[in-house]
């Protein structure tokens, strides 16, 4: 019968974080050595090292990029540009003004902070208006079509902005417009409802509510 011979058991070797677990490996600074020395550290260090250097480039180009812009107004006058751009230096939002086309473009982030700061003084200028809006729209597009994709737009767009006012919670734009024909003579006049709803213990001031009347007035072309 063969001898039975006892075999040592392989000494752990313990897990890849056990030099910077093991108290008895010195400082932290010792600790983080013994880890880095680690065969598969050192291979995997070169990996770690350019994943962080993407990551951080892509921070730095989020940071450093410039921020995409949107048009606040398209055709002003002299006066009413000066006017706005004063309100909107008053309010720290910055623009562009294309020398070219005088069009003031803002931040995506400013668009409706910028639009609600117009339309609370309306002697600055007035929004676009929607039949403005619909002239631009290419030759061949369904003008039944596009009004109603662009008097949804329009309400979305103003409901966004309105919702800027400190306190608002939600509000909901509904806008009534008859399609214009030169076979009717009383054409029906548009008209608007705009229903807002305040967090608790919130109320509008007369300023603000003018603002709205303003920024509505404004937007929906043969409202007065």
């Amino acid at each position: 019968m063969a001898d039975l011979v006892p075999v040592s058991a392989e000494p752990s070797r313990g897990s890849i974080l056990t030099p910077l677990t093991d108290p008895a490996g010195g400082s932290a600074l010792t600790r983080l050595r013994s880890f880095a020395g680690q065969p598969p550290v050192k291979k995997a260090l070169p990996w770690f090292a350019l994943t962080a250097g993407l990551g951080g480039a892509a921070l730095m180009w989020q940071a450093l990029a410039p921020q995409s812009q949107r048009m606040l107004y398209s055709a002003l006058s002299d006066g009413e540009r000066a006017q706005v751009a004063g309100a909107l230096d008053k309010a720290s939002i910055k623009y562009h003004i294309d020398n070219t086309t005088g069009a003031i473009t803002v931040g995506e982030d400013d668009l409706y902070k910028a639009r609600m700061l117009v339309a609370s003084d309306g002697a600055l200028a007035t929004p676009e208006t929607g039949q403005q809006m619909l002239d631009k729209l290419p030759m061949g597009a369904s003008r039944g079509l596009e009004g109603e994709r662009l008097l949804a737009a329009r309400e979305r767009e103003m409901e966004l902005t309105i919702k800027q006012i400190d306190g608002v919670d939600s509000v909901r734009v509904h806008l009534a417009e008859q399609e214009k024909s030169v076979f009717v003579r009383d054409n029906t006049p548009p008209t608007a409802s705009v229903m807002v709803k305040l967090a608790s213990g919130r109320s509008l001031a007369e300023s603000q509510v003018q603002a709205i009347v303003n920024l509505v007035a404004g937007s929906v072309p043969g409202m007065t």
